[in-house]
Parts: structure tokens; sequence; C-alpha cells
């Protein structure tokens, strides 16, 4: 299981559940559906010659379309007993711990991407007489100490009454694996006006 700081490749394994039932399960659905199929395929052959009539045939097919049904959902839900990383990054928290038992639905680990890492800026409103996309900025990280270029990607759509100030959004161009989120950093534009 993934730890709190690890970095995961996309489609590697996050976590594996205990799905011995469900792996039992599915193999008796297979059985049933492999019967079944048997017995359509007697009953279709016996209706070209007569020997069964179409309700026969129809009550094959539905416990056939029934079985086949039955095999279809729990082999969705082995699927679900591996969850792999959707995309590569790192392990932010894990809300379960090896061999606990959790609910269905509940959020077992948060994982970001840190090669689309965003810097968000809280700019004074009057910025905005001069702020635009694509103005580039140099982002001093404060725990790093290391300078890291960037270009304002989105402005936010709103101006706070309170503190009159707005989101700006930006993209760093050479951000590196030493960065991580909740960092924080003083940032200067070379161009003002």
């Amino acid at each position: 299981s993934a730890k709190i700081g690890d970095y995961v490749e996309k489609g590697q394994t996050l976590v594996t559940f205990d799905c011995s039932a469900l792996l039992a399960q599915q193999k008796i659905y297979a059985a049933q559906m492999h019967a079944s199929q048997i017995n359509l395929d007697v009953n279709q052959r016996l209706l070209e010659l007569n020997n069964v009539g179409a309700k026969e045939l129809a009550l094959t097919q539905a416990e056939y379309d029934s079985a086949s049904a039955q095999l279809e959902v729990i082999t969705l839900q082995v699927e679900q007993c591996v969850i792999q990383a959707p995309f590569s990054g790192r392990v932010v928290e894990r809300n379960a711990d090896p061999f606990e038992t959790v609910n269905a639905g509940t959020e077992l680990i948060e994982l970001l991407a840190q090669d689309e890492l965003e810097v968000i800026l809280v700019a004074p409103s009057n910025w905005l007489s001069w702020l635009s996309l694509e103005k580039n900025f140099s982002l001093r990280v404060d725990e790093t100490g290391v300078d890291y270029s960037g270009t304002v990607v989105r402005l936010g759509g709103r101006v706070d009454p309170v503190s009159q100030t707005v989101l700006v959004w930006g993209k760093l161009d050479n951000a590196g694996s030493e960065l991580l989120p909740g960092m924080s950093g003083s940032i200067t534009f070379s161009e003002l006006h």
C-alpha cells in the first residue's frame, strides 16, 4: 500500500483488497453461464428439429441472459479489488491502513499530480488594469529559496469586496520535484504595465 510522501506512477497499484469470496462467486457465475449456454444451444438445435417450442427456447435464452448479467456484475466488482493510480503523482493523504475494513465509498488515498502544480496569487484588484493572461512572472519559493519562472494562465472571476483582492493562477515553466503543494513564496512581474 502506498504511503504518504510516496511518488507513484500512473497505473501503479495503490490498494489491493482481499476479494477471495468475490473470486469464488465469479467462478460460480461463470459455471452457471456455461451451463445455460449449453442448454440454449441444445434448445436452439431442438427448435430447428421441431422438438422444442418457442416458449422453452425463450426461457433458456432468459436464463442465459440472466447468468451473463450476473457474471458481468461480479466481474466488475472483482476489477475493483485493485485500485491503480489514475495518474502519476505524490500521495498526500492516506485514510486507511493495511488490513483495515472500510465502507464502500470511503476515500482511501489522496493523490496529487506534481507535474501540474498551479501557482495561486492573491493580487490587489487594482492590478487588473495591467495584469493579463500570458504575463510572465518570477516566483521565489520560501521553502526552497529557489526562483521559478511562470506565466499567468487564468484570472479570478470576481474581486473580494472586503480585501479588494483577486485570485490569479499561474503555471510554472521549470517546476522541479522538490516543489510540494502548499508551499508559499513571492511573485514579481518583470513588466508591471
